[in-house]
């Protein structure tokens, strides 16, 4: 193409000028007679160089996705192009870069929506950022506020973007990975490999609050309107779902974590069957994984275990967490006047080194409730009712002896990890579009699969286009 041929020429003879500061800088330490500035000026000037240089090369290498025919066939649909040009303006990850490019509009349609085929082949996002550069504005998304992101962005002298821009940027690349998650979720735990020491992988579930923002709503559902005119909106919290399944060894000792984030409006069942779609592709690239669910004694965790992990079989164990039951039965002990530090240490050791450890339990909790006048207090009745129901998600001898976890400390710091730090700051709130879009891409990265699912998500943005003569 002679355009890119003149284009690699007028970069080549720019060379001298964007290397001058780099030649001064040298000229300047090696000079005897002169001070050498201060370093840091130095630095910056280099970097303003090598910034201007490559967002340069980038808008000469983006003239190679442009067609040289007149006419374009996309999906079926042939386009011309226009007789004016344009220019376009591409967020990079060392600054705007500006190409001149051509629009193409539907043969036939009249004043019909125009595409750019440059944009198709290049897969720029949403028409405005470089893959990396999305990538990078997705990844600070799930990171941080996008106030810290600027300061975070300018301390490292990339992406010189304001707060919108980078918020707008990692949004699109999260509403992406929405609409292809169950196939991308498929082709992550596809191409998983499992440790080698790999024996077991447990799965838990918990949910953590997240502060909503919602709209205020008369008694017949309509919205409250203030005088300025604006919806009037609260501060609600909602119960966010994060679910988690982790490999461990023979010893017992985590190997790998996966960890998932749901907001509150979708319900349980879409983690569930996120989490599911993970245990079959490790059950059958290896059958002999042993799997153990563990939750805490709600209701509605427990039935998550047994939709998601009860499924694989009856060599199946589904438990309560111990530290949970642990606990439970702290309060007890303190509600019947008796000394934690004397009893719970025997407790512990009861149910961890007993079959029976949890009935053993529940009888002496039941004495001490008939020894009081009246009725037990609450704690108290509330710890035997709690036992007596979960007597065999309990048996935390067995699942020792079969080298299994008992806790699931593993759920309670991916609640921490994905929500906590990052959406309870103070003065946050959200919106279940923005809040999932965090949630998405932060399961990403604290799951060690963000270049994975980048190289997922980031090609479905390019589309194949025909050169018609």
């Amino acid at each position: 193409m002679p355009e890119i041929v003149d284009a690699v020429a007028s970069l080549v003879s720019q060379f001298p000028s964007l290397a001058a500061p780099l030649s001064q800088f040298i000229r300047t330490l090696t000079a005897i007679a002169e001070v050498p500035p201060p370093l840091v000026d130095s630095e910056k000037q280099l970097v303003d160089a090598t910034d201007a240089l490559v967002r340069v090369s980038l808008g000469v290498a983006l003239l190679a996705y442009k067609p040289v025919t007149d006419v374009v066939e996309v999906d079926g649909r042939q386009y011309r192009r226009l007789k004016q040009r344009s220019v376009g303006r591409y967020f990079g990850l060392r600054g705007v870069t500006t190409v001149e490019r051509s629009l193409y509009r539907e043969i036939g349609v009249r004043n019909g929506a125009t595409v750019v085929p440059l944009e198709l082949r290049a897969g720029i996002v949403d028409g405005l950022w470089t893959p990396l550069a999305a990538a990078a504005a997705g990844h600070l998304l799930q990171d941080e506020p996008s106030r810290d992101a600027v300061a975070t962005c300018r301390a490292l002298h990339v992406m010189p973007y304001s707060r919108s821009s980078l918020e707008r940027g990692g949004e699109s690349l999260a509403e992406r990975w929405e609409q292809i998650r169950p196939e991308a979720e498929d082709q992550l735990a596809a191409d998983f490999e499992i440790p080698e020491g790999a024996t077991t992988v447990s799965v838990s579930f918990d949910r953590v609050s997240v502060p909503m923002e919602e709209v205020v709503l008369d008694a017949h559902g309509s919205a409250l309107v203030g005088d300025n005119g604006r919806e009037k909106v609260q501060v609600v919290y909602r119960m966010a779902y994060c679910g988690i399944w982790t490999l461990h060894d023979a010893e017992g000792d985590p190997l790998y974590s996966c960890r998932y984030g749901r907001m509150a409006a979708e319900g349980h069942h879409v983690i569930e069957e996120t989490v599911w779609g993970g245990l079959e592709s490790l059950k059958t690239a290896r059958p002999e994984l042993r799997l153990v669910g563990l939750a805490d004694g709600a209701p509605e965790m427990q039935y998550m275990l047994d939709w998601t992990v009860g499924v694989f079989g009856d060599d199946v164990e589904i438990a309560i967490d111990f530290w949970h039951v642990v606990e439970k039965v702290a309060g007890a002990v303190r509600a019947s006047g008796r000394e934690t530090a004397e009893w719970l240490p025997r407790f512990r050791r009861m149910l961890l080194d007993e079959d029976r450890g949890v009935e053993r339990l529940c009888v002496i909790l039941c004495s001490w409730a008939v020894e009081l006048d009246g009725a037990p207090p609450e704690p108290l009745s509330s710890a035997i009712t709690y036992l007596d129901r979960n007597v065999d998600r309990m048996r935390y001898r067995v699942l020792r002896t079969k080298g299994l976890p008992i806790g699931s400390g593993h759920v309670e710091a991916t609640c921490k990890t994905l929500v906590s730090t990052r959406m309870k700051r103070c003065g946050a709130r959200w919106k279940t579009a923005g809040g999932q879009a965090v949630l998405s891409l932060r399961s990403l990265a604290r799951s060690s699969r963000w270049d994975a699912a980048m190289a997922i998500v980031l090609p479905t943005w390019r589309v194949p286009l025909q050169e018609v003569a």
